[in-house]
């Protein structure tokens, strides 16, 4: 089963049909899935999110505390996935890249980047930043990091598993290749999101990366290759002097700022305690068929989420609302219910959509 994890954390004027058009391109690639909103209790649109999560079958949400950063909602949501492959991303990503996603994960990649593609000069200097970059990981005992998306990515069953555990340093592993046994591979979109405009940061350091790396190469390549072209093919002593500090300095500066945009992309650590058990927790579970107040018109769903001509039913239920408060001990893992109305499906997470063609 395929898990998609959505982090709300933008508002939509149309959320309603948009997610649906979402599950319905990745529905034409997997049929067995189940979608989590990973959703913060101060979000605007949140009565939005628990009207589409108990009226759409397969669907859960994980309501947080407002204080809750999103890296730690989706170690939340990886850990309940339980061992299902994850495909992360947000509410306003756009489904062709979802899709995308899961063509690659049909190639039997076990993950799956996200990097936004821009035009070829701007490409050759990112690449060039890059490198600069992960050369500089080097030097600090880092692993690599290609500088893909943290909020747009695809995780085998296995690997998500090891996430859903990796608590302390969970957003470092999802950003570098720690898993270096593990075939991977990237999707390069033009534009992930709707809105693409706000979300440019890694493209831009790159970029600028890039631009200074090549402009300090050329600097060292003149040095170290056109004067002596013109003194007979000899350094003097000054000469030599500059070449090696201006390695040094190359080496240093590199080393400095890979270590400042490392720690950028790694993010605010998650909170834990002296065991290292999480203090966050979810405050509130909801799946389909639980009962809430509809303060929106139901039309809205009456559109299909499988690519025929099919429409999913909508029943209710009386199942209560369970709520979680945060405790000083571990956790409980989230247990999802199994659906005991007809028909169902004997399957350990929800039941089988009652549709009708």
């Amino acid at each position: 089963m395929l898990t998609l994890l959505i982090t709300a954390n933008v508002e939509d004027t149309d959320l309603a049909k948009k997610h649906l058009e979402k599950i319905q391109a990745v529905s034409k690639l997997e049929k067995n899935l189940e979608v989590v909103f990973l959703v913060k209790s101060n979000y605007k649109q949140l009565q939005e999110i628990k009207f589409l999560t108990v009226n759409v079958q397969n669907h859960f949400a994980l309501v947080t505390e407002a204080t809750t950063t999103d890296d730690e909602m989706v170690q939340m949501g990886l850990d309940f996935a339980s061992g299902n492959d994850v495909l992360l991303c947000t509410i306003d990503t756009l489904p062709s890249v979802l899709v995308s996603v899961l063509e690659k994960r049909a190639t039997d990649r076990k993950i799956v980047w996200v990097r936004r593609k821009g035009n070829p000069v701007k490409n050759f200097f990112r690449k060039i930043g890059n490198t600069a970059y992960n050369l500089g990981l080097v030097m600090i005992g880092k692993n690599a990091d290609n500088f893909s998306e943290v909020r747009v990515q695809y995780f085998d069953g296995r690997i998500a598993n090891n996430l859903a555990s990796s608590i302390e340093n969970n957003r470092e592993l999802r950003i570098t290749n720690s898993f270096k046994q593990i075939i991977s591979s990237v999707v390069e979109p033009k534009q992930i999101y709707e809105n693409d405009t706000k979300r440019d940061w890694k493209e831009r350091v790159m970029l600028s990366l890039g631009t200074v790396s090549f402009i300090y190469m050329i600097a060292l390549l003149a040095l170290a290759i056109i004067y002596p072209c013109f003194n007979n093919m000899t350094y003097s002593w000054w000469m030599v002097v500059i070449l090696v500090s201006w390695v040094l300095f190359g080496i240093l500066g590199i080393t400095i700022t890979s270590k400042r945009i490392y720690q950028k992309r790694c993010g605010t650590p998650l909170r834990v305690d002296d065991n290292g058990y999480p203090t966050y927790s979810c405050i509130q579970f909801l799946q389909f068929g639980d009962k809430i107040p509809a303060p929106i018109s139901e039309e809205i769903f009456t559109k299909g989420l499988i690519k025929s001509k099919i429409k999913i039913t909508k029943c209710f239920t009386n199942t209560a609302q369970k709520e979680q408060t945060e405790t000083k001990e571990k956790p409980k893992k989230i247990v999802k219910k199994v659906q005991t109305t007809e028909p169902t499906i004997k399957n350990k997470k929800v039941t089988k959509p009652t549709i009708k063609k």
